[in-house]
């Protein structure tokens, strides 16, 4: 706003404008994080979490092995979704397979 003023380009519709966008993507981030909550919500009840992470721990692979393929599925998630739905959505996965190998959930964090 502070540089706004100081160049002189504030007026009632630019700042009309700048709302409605900044309304526009919150609204759009709302959406995308309750839609999140509502997908990990029902992998928790459905049971697919537990189910998911008894797949994965078959696979025989070493803990460093899961953690480095959590990061790079976060990684390519991060090109199209919003950090807090992406962590909701593979948080109910995740925090499991953390647990089953023994990895210090802080330092996964």
């Amino acid at each position: 706003m502070f540089l706004a003023l100081a160049y002189r380009r504030v007026s009632f519709d630019n700042l009309l404008k700048a709302l409605r966008g900044t309304a526009a993507i919150s609204g759009m981030i709302l959406f995308i994080i309750v839609g999140a909550t509502t997908f990990s919500q029902i992998l928790s009840f459905s049971g697919a979490s537990n189910g998911l992470v008894e797949v994965i721990a078959g696979l025989g692979l070493t803990p460093l092995g899961v953690i480095a393929a959590m990061m790079l599925l976060l990684i390519f998630l991060g090109l199209f979704v919003e950090q807090v739905s992406m962590m909701m959505i593979t948080l109910p996965i995740y925090m499991p397979l953390v647990q089953k190998y023994g990895v210090d959930p802080v330092w996964f964090g």
